[in-house]
């Protein structure tokens, strides 16, 4: 049906899929001469489905929720040509609320997906093809079965071969480490060490990179990525989920794939799904973390976890979750710092109930830890010009584990405050001011600061 002139739709459907939503919507989209508005009226409830409108109107059925944000954030500089798009604060409220709700790792719907995707292309997809078709991205698959390989035994068995379980392992060791292609330095030693199972040397991989990537990795970077592979990073639980394999001798000469990786790949559906998951980590590199990276192979606006901090920053070990709101690295003079804009001060404890916030975009107070005062190493540390302040920001716990990176903090001054328990007590804090090398853009500074409840945005405090 082409009506280009209908200006209502009759919503009488319910769906959740956004192949579905944008066919009925998309109806009443079309352009045509006097028509001014389109009049959607929904009997089933598909408003409550809010995060289905950005897929709908921006085009993007990647399923991403920071991506639907960034969207959202964006408005009508996201769309080609003379179209605008504008939502009313309420709007744009519920709508941001409803990404944060939404769970787009449900079985139906990842299942669907999926089957759209293998009844276009003819054949089992691999995790580049939904990429290269812009159709839901495969992270998701990954998030809800740890490999695209045990997805699809669960969704297509006849199609999928079996492969026991520390090809799993292993697998899945992948799939977190590179997959989301946050750095491109474990991919290419990966890479590497298949192509040359003699070995490579150290300055042969950065030289390629500058080849292939245009940068020279750092030793400092090179060593961490080493470390991960050689499995020497995370805590042992997680050695232990991964199959506690190295996958790499490094005998300060040659890095060479370890006997056990030569091992696994032998097996050639392991090889090609480890493969599709290298290609899958390198396309997410190049579209999300190459263009703007910093020596520490950071993005300015990019997400993190604390997890990808302390491994991006060259950490011995993942102290991840040592970190809490910040932590002093005083041997690599670093201090990365995490906020959560907008606390849920009902669950949470009076003392951690940090009193964090920007005054502009570009001025941002912060308050330490409690019984904290102008002389505490951790302190006097932190106003120190050579160590690296890194701020994180995400809006509240509703977007999950990652926060915002915002860049580089320059101390600026601070004082003595304090703060009260739930006893009475009173205990000694430091709020310190800092500046940020880089203001923030008006969209991001104003999603993170304003209240969804209302849309209203929180009074600042000079």
């Amino acid at each position: 049906m082409d009506i280009p002139s209908l200006n209502q739709i009759i919503m009488i459907r319910p769906t959740e899929s956004a192949i579905v939503f944008v066919q009925q919507l998309g109806r009443g989209l079309r352009k045509f001469k006097g028509k001014e508005f389109l009049t959607v009226i929904d009997f089933i409830g598909n408003w409550e489905n809010n995060y289905l409108i950005p897929i709908a109107l921006f085009g993007d059925a990647s399923y991403r929720k920071d991506t639907l944000r960034k969207l959202m954030r964006s408005g009508s500089a996201s769309i080609s040509g003379p179209s605008t798009i504008s939502f009313d604060p309420i709007a744009r409220a519920r709508i941001f609320a409803a990404i944060d709700r939404a769970s787009f790792t449900q079985r139906r719907l990842l299942k669907e997906e999926y089957e759209a995707v293998k009844r276009r292309l003819g054949r089992v997809p691999k995790m580049v093809d939904f990429l290269a078709l812009g159709a839901m991205s495969p992270l998701l698959f990954l998030s809800y079965a740890k490999t695209y390989l045990q997805f699809r035994q669960l969704v297509d068995s006849h199609d999928t071969p079996i492969l026991d379980a520390v090809y799993l392992k292993s697998l899945e060791f992948f799939s977190v480490v590179v997959a989301r292609g946050i750095r491109i330095q474990e991919i290419h030693i990966i890479e590497m060490v298949m192509d040359n199972p003699s070995g490579v040397r150290q300055d042969d991989v950065k030289r390629t990179c500058l080849k292939r990537y245009g940068f020279v990795p750092s030793d400092r970077s090179m060593q961490s990525a080493l470390r991960i592979l050689e499995n020497g990073f995370f805590k042992d639980a997680m050695r232990t989920k991964f199959g506690a394999i190295a996958y790499i001798e490094d005998d300060g000469e040659l890095i060479r794939p370890s006997a056990a990786f030569r091992g696994l790949l032998k097996d050639q559906t392991y090889r090609n799904e480890l493969i599709d998951t290298l290609e899958v980590g390198r396309y997410h590199y190049l579209s999300e973390f190459h263009s703007g990276r910093d020596e520490d192979d950071l993005v300015l606006y990019q997400k993190y976890s604390r997890r990808d901090v302390v491994r991006l920053l060259g950490w011995e070990g993942d102290d991840s979750s040592t970190v809490y709101g910040y932590k002093v690295e005083y041997d690599l003079q670093q201090c990365p710092i995490f906020v959560t804009y907008h606390k849920d001060t009902e669950r949470i404890s009076a003392l951690i109930d940090y009193r964090d916030r920007f005054l502009t975009p570009d001025t941002f107070i912060w308050e330490t830890r409690f019984n904290r005062t102008t002389t505490s190493k951790e302190v006097v540390a932190i106003r120190q010009e050579a160590m690296k302040k890194l701020l994180f920001v995400k809006k509240s716990d509703d977007e999950g584990g990652e926060f915002y990176f915002l860049g580089p903090l320059r101390f600026m001054r601070n004082a003595m405050s304090t703060k009260t328990d739930e006893h009475g007590r009173k205990h000694s804090v430091v709020m310190m001011r800092f500046s940020l090398f880089h203001p923030l853009p008006d969209d991001l500074y104003h999603y993170l600061i304003s209240e969804e409840e209302t849309g209203e945005e929180r009074a600042d405090i000079a």
